[in-house]
């Protein structure tokens, strides 16, 4: 196995599950030779290994899910915070409350949170883990409450304490406060560098051709500088037509060893319009607006006037 190499979904399944099960009745052992097989391929076997990992995955689940102890079947269940901020968590307390008087709170295998309710999630496991889970039960359901002005248990009163989570203490001093003021200009800047960079270059197109019609052309080297990217894209777009010709493609018109040792995957259509279509397109605009810059005369705006009339003509008799 390299070092480099993921863990297969099976291996991962296997070791999370006997790890929450450390009872060795509990293990499952039919991963070995599935795991062996899996790293006995290469990392190039990809289908191999995908085929493996299904497999594996499946053959878990049928146990995990038609397992018995003592001749029962096994049913598991899982506890569900969903998300929603404080309050899904205030719901979510008063469910946990509500399980924990009926003596169900015991009875579920798993605790899955998201968002909101992984505040309560959190708060739930840490509790358990230092207390165990039927002394948390016990306070949970608060059946005789110690004091009535303090009827509810330590921990929920801190739990409630720092409902606002997100900046527990606040304050024009408060560290949470400039902490929360800090993480929301940091998102603001990221989102402002990601949507106004691409607004701002579409603003800037109109600049920029307003700059090339009024760009100075008395300078001797001012032509050649301004035909030069058109021309570079006239040469990438003729090159790219020269590299796919048919008779460079099928062996059977050419030579085997002659052929063109252009790369396959850049010889698709998106490709096609980017380098030839495309690169024509702009090199022969570029050229035909140095002309119309060069010659600014009343001829030359006139037939900038009859084309623009006949292309209109013609795009509208596309549609009729």
């Amino acid at each position: 196995m390299q070092a480099e190499d993921a863990l297969p979904l099976f291996q991962v399944l296997v070791g999370e599950y006997n790890a929450q099960h450390p009872e060795d009745e509990h293990h499952y052992k039919g991963a070995e030779k599935g795991l062996q097989d899996y790293h006995r391929l290469n990392p190039e076997d990809e289908e191999q290994r995908n085929k493996i990992n299904s497999d594996e995955v499946k053959k878990f689940y049928r146990w995990l899910h038609n397992k018995e102890i003592n001749n029962k079947p096994l049913k598991r269940s899982a506890l569900c915070f969903s998300g929603g901020g404080i309050r899904s968590a205030t719901f979510g307390l008063g469910i946990l409350q509500g399980l924990a008087r009926q003596g169900l709170l015991g009875e579920f295998d798993y605790l899955s949170t998201v968002s909101g309710g992984g505040y309560l999630g959190s708060w739930l496991s840490a509790w358990i883990h230092r207390k165990g889970l039927k002394k948390v039960q016990k306070r949970l359901a608060n059946e005789m409450p110690p004091s009535p002005l303090g009827p509810e248990p330590d921990p929920i009163v801190h739990l409630r304490s720092y409902s606002n989570y997100m900046s527990p203490k606040l304050g024009l001093l408060s560290g949470d406060t400039w902490t929360l003021v800090g993480i929301f200009m940091r998102n603001l800047i990221l989102n402002w560098l990601v949507l106004l960079s691409p607004i701002l270059l579409v603003l800037m197109i109109p600049r920029f051709s307003l700059a090339v019609i009024n760009f100075d052309l008395s300078g001797p080297a001012a032509p050649a500088l301004t035909l030069l990217p058109g021309t570079l894209l006239g040469i990438i777009a003729i090159a790219y037509i020269y590299a796919n010709r048919p008779s460079l493609a099928d062996t059977n018109l050419r030579d085997a060893a002659a052929g063109s040792v252009f790369p396959n995957d850049k010889k698709t259509q998106g490709w096609f319009l980017l380098l030839c279509v495309a690169g024509i397109a702009a090199g022969s605009v570029q050229h035909n607006l140095l002309c119309l810059v060069k010659n600014r005369s009343r001829r030359s705006l006139a037939l900038v006037h009859r084309l623009r009339y006949h292309f209109k003509c013609w795009w509208s008799y596309r549609f009729l």
